[in-house]
């Protein structure tokens, strides 16, 4: 609950200081806003973190079978919420690079991980990309049915 009234004191905060400076609020000011208060999270996990910074600089590569290797490699010593916020990456590159079964594989274990973290600011993008990955391999089976529930679930 703590987290939760942080969160709220914060939006509130910031809804304060840009209607203040604006005169005028608008919903793309409050989503950068919140942006910027999300860029300031993951700044402090990448800090304390080697593995969330290899991670980084793997994702500004040019070569999208660079990154599928790289990533593929970084997770075999990733654990917890560093493994949470690879996945949801990992999985995209995986399909884009054609690595469908891993794809699959890393899909899978992101939604499951996203019970874990459902309180983390990440769990809405691990549910969709987790999701979208699902719904597109399912496309690509032919399975129009289960694309739709799973690309419905992406949001």
């Amino acid at each position: 609950m703590k987290v939760h009234n942080n969160l709220i004191f914060l939006i509130l905060v910031f809804i304060f200081s840009i209607s203040v400076n604006s005169q005028e609020l608008s919903p793309d000011s409050l989503n950068n806003a919140i942006n910027r208060n999300i860029d300031f999270e993951m700044s402090n996990a990448l800090a304390s973190s080697p593995v969330l910074s290899k991670y980084v600089a793997i994702i500004k590569l040019n070569d999208e079978k660079e990154k599928y290797n790289k990533i593929d490699s970084l997770l075999k010593n990733s654990y917890g919420p560093e493994r949470f916020y690879i996945l949801a990456y990992a999985c995209k590159i995986s399909f884009n690079t054609n690595h469908y079964s891993k794809a699959k594989h890393y899909s899978e274990e992101l939604l499951k991980l996203s019970e874990i973290y459902k309180k983390d600011w990440n769990f809405g993008n691990a549910i969709h990309d987790g999701n979208m990955v699902l719904g597109r391999l399912s496309l690509l089976n032919n399975n129009i049915s289960e694309a739709e529930d799973y690309l419905i679930k992406a949001g």
